[in-house]
């Protein structure tokens, strides 16, 4: 299995060997960001209504997430079945983010057990690979993977980043993101081992 977490997601040929994993019959998951704003609906100049009277808003994807649905779209399959996988159930959408999505990472879990982890500065677009000083890190470590797949578990979940309600506030399990990332880490102070990796998750609620 291949778990994802993308905010700029244009490159074509990291898009093409996602999609070629799918074709092969890689299970293949890809958190991504999803932000929008609604905007009044008009009509020749004039403010759209339903039959309600109450004004009608449409949905308008931000530019990072309308580039990123557009090369999603573009790519091509010899399958209809691997082409349906991709469209419906490769992507899962992140909407409920404190700001943008910002992760960028890849994690490989074999027989059921995550290994290995991709992640870095990097972008997955043109200018995050070929225009920018960036940096990309394979780590494998058991430990770091599982630290990884657990913070993709609450991404996939679309807890809330930092909003806080009654319902979330009393719900130890969904959020928000800020509390659970500081449950996982409770203490990044005092002595630390070396060598050793040690992983920090964003939100948290000291930051």
């Amino acid at each position: 299995r291949l778990l994802a977490a993308v905010y700029e997601f244009t490159h074509k040929e990291s898009i093409q060997a996602l999609a070629s994993a799918v074709e092969r019959g890689v299970s293949v998951k890809i958190v991504r960001h999803c932000k929008g704003s609604y905007h009044t609906r008009v009509k020749r100049d004039d403010i759209v209504k339903d039959e309600s009277g109450n004004i009608v808003k449409d949905w308008i994807p931000d530019d990072t997430t309308e580039a990123a649905k557009k090369a999603i779209d573009a790519v091509g399959f010899q399958s209809l079945k691997y082409a349906r996988v991709w469209q419906h159930d490769t992507f899962i959408e992140r909407k409920h983010s404190a700001g943008i999505m910002h992760n960028k990472f890849i994690i490989l879990v074999r027989n059921g057990k995550p290994v290995e982890v991709w992640t870095g500065s990097t972008n997955l677009t043109d200018g995050g690979f070929y225009g920018q000083s960036n940096v990309g890190h394979i780590v494998r470590d058991d430990d770091v993977a599982t630290d990884y797949l657990e913070y993709w578990e609450r991404l996939a979940r679309d807890i809330p980043g930092r909003k806080r309600s009654s319902k979330i506030e009393n719900d130890n399990e969904h959020g928000p993101m800020d509390e659970l990332n500081e449950r996982q880490q409770s203490n990044l102070e005092g002595h630390i081992t070396s060598p050793s990796i040690n992983v920090i998750f964003s939100p948290r609620k000291t930051t």
